[in-house]
C-alpha cells in the first residue's frame, strides 16, 4: 500500500458515504414495497441482500478510516476528519499532506499485522477487515 492509493481511497471516501446513504434509503423503500407483496419475490429479497452487502462494504470503509485515523495524534485526525468526512475545504496542504502520510503508515502497519487487507476494483481502491480464524 503506498500514499497514491491511499489518497485514491480517501477521494472515493465520499462516494462511499454517499451510496450508502442511497442504498439505506433504497432498502427502506424495498422494504416497505415488499412487504406489501407479501415477501414471496426471490428476485427482491436476493436485491435486498445485494443492498446491504452494499452497505456493509460502504459501513466498512469508514470503520476502517476510523481505525485507522484514532492511531493517529489529534492534529492529523482533525484533519482527515474534517476533509474526508465532514467533506469541508480549508485545510491547509501541508498539513493534509502530513496526515495522509501518517494515515498511509497506520494502514501499512494494519495491512502488515493482517489486520486489513485491500484491492483496487475498476480504479477504487476497496479494503476489509481480514476474518481471524481460531484455532
Amino acid at each position: 500500500m503506498n500514499t497514491i492509493l491511499v489518497n485514491n481511497w480517501l477521494n472515493h471516501m465520499g462516494d462511499y458515504r454517499a451510496s450508502r446513504a442511497l442504498n439505506e434509503r433504497r432498502l427502506t423503500y424495498r422494504m416497505s414495497y415488499v412487504q406489501d407483496m407479501k415477501m414471496n419475490m426471490v428476485g427482491a429479497r436476493r436485491e435486498q441482500d445485494k443492498l446491504r452487502h452494499a452497505i456493509t462494504r460502504a459501513k466498512e470503509q469508514e470503520m476502517i478510516f476510523h481505525a485507522a485515523c484514532s492511531k493517529l495524534d489529534s492534529v492529523h485526525r482533525d484533519a482527515l476528519n474534517t476533509r474526508y468526512m465532514n467533506n469541508q475545504r480549508g485545510i491547509e496542504p501541508g498539513v493534509i499532506s502530513e496526515a495522509i502520510d501518517a494515515l498511509t503508515a497506520a494502514l501499512q502497519l494494519m495491512e502488515k499485522y493482517g489486520a486489513i487487507q485491500y484491492r483496487v476494483v475498476e480504479g477504487y481502491v476497496i479494503m476489509n477487515f481480514v476474518q481471524q480464524r481460531t484455532a
